[in-house]
């Protein structure tokens, strides 16, 4: 049986070589040795007002492969709006849902559920 072919999503592609995907995936069954948590949230533990990052997971926590790596922290967010149809502009870095669509725009995975 031949392998499918995903179907491509036009504003999520870029220009790579056959077969590379330019966005984050899941990466299931995958516990990482060690997690990283914001330098504020590590000022935190260290005054003991909150619990070290490895007590604040879940036993099983949902992993993402970063596309292209690992962000720093800081720096300027900048978002441009140019009227009332660009709602969606505000909802989408302010809402949580309890599922969302992988990157890929095919499977539902869990979000805050």
């Amino acid at each position: 049986t031949p392998t499918p072919t995903p179907t491509p999503v036009p504003y999520l592609t870029v220009d790579l070589p056959p077969g590379q995907e330019s966005w984050p995936r899941y990466v299931p069954d995958f516990m990482p040795a060690t997690f990283q948590e914001a330098p504020a949230l590590a000022e935190l533990v260290a005054l003991g007002q909150l619990p070290p990052v490895a007590e604040r997971l879940p036993t099983n926590p949902l992993v993402i492969e970063p596309a292209e790596g690992i962000g720093q922290y800081g720096g300027t967010w900048f978002r441009a709006f140019t009227g009332p149809a660009d709602g969606q502009n505000m909802e989408r870095p302010l809402k949580d849902h309890m599922l969302y669509f992988d990157t890929g725009m095919t499977t539902p995975q869990p979000n805050i559920a």
